[in-house]
């Protein structure tokens, strides 16, 4: 079996038990969140909470792809105004899912090409900095900064990760998952760029004792608005 989401977190469950930690917290964004979803229900005995970090779009697409949410534009919890926004959303992320469809069915197609090229690598990660950073016509480099983005790229050029990051999304996609199960431990979320449809797809019941929302930042918040984030991670640990 290939590493996903599932595999990782036991991962992270073994190590934080090999360096002897009886107690831990986590956050993750993106896949980070993906992973904390099956972490919670693994090691639900060690670990107090996970700490989620989003932007609405995104929560768009997981509650679409993995959460059972169906057509999220549906969703009776939503008024019709806020429904056009959701199908709008839709349209934005069918526009540019090009590079999940490749990663999640051919991963060596663009694998190879990553760690072949420098270029190749620079381009398939400016390009989302652009897109999941807040909509404007501005430059990546106006709202992370230039040399973080940079040497976060090179890290994957110079340890050769694109292809097996590539391949990960393929081995996500394809493992058996109990996609939606909720988790064990006591969970909050922060949502960035935050519009008015997040909470009515993902907790229309405010189950979640901590839900905030961020004007601020997007897809890349720890790049972004590290302020903001690290303020509501330590929020959120401290109530618990």
């Amino acid at each position: 079996m290939g590493w996903q989401s599932v595999r990782t977190a036991k991962a992270y469950a073994e190590l934080m038990q090999r360096l002897g930690y009886e107690h831990y917290g986590a956050h993750g964004t993106d896949i980070g969140a993906d992973i904390l979803g099956e972490l919670g229900k693994i090691d639900s005995k060690h670990l107090i909470g996970t700490h989620y970090g989003s932007d609405t779009q995104t929560i768009v697409l997981s509650v679409a792809m993995f959460m059972g949410g169906g057509d999220p534009s549906q969703n009776p919890n939503l008024s019709d105004k806020q429904k056009e926004r959701v199908k709008q959303i839709q349209a934005e992320w069918d526009d540019g899912m090009g590079y999940l469809k490749i990663q999640s069915t051919r991963p060596l197609t663009i694998g190879y090409g990553l760690n072949d090229s420098p270029i190749a690598q620079l381009a398939w990660q400016v390009e989302k900095y652009k897109a999941w950073t807040n909509p404007s016509d501005e430059l990546p480099e106006k709202k992370v900064d230039i040399d973080q983005m940079l040497t976060n790229i090179s890290l994957y050029w110079l340890t050769g990760s694109g292809a097996s990051a590539a391949n990960y999304i393929y081995e996500n996609i394809h493992a058996e998952r109990a996609w939606g199960a909720p988790s064990q431990v006591p969970t909050g979320w922060a949502v960035f760029g935050a519009e008015n449809i997040a909470r009515p797809l993902l907790d229309p019941d405010h189950h979640l004792k901590h839900w905030s929302e961020f004007k601020e930042g997007r897809h890349f918040p720890a790049m972004e608005v590290p302020e903001l984030l690290i303020g509501d991670i330590q929020k959120f640990f401290s109530e618990l």
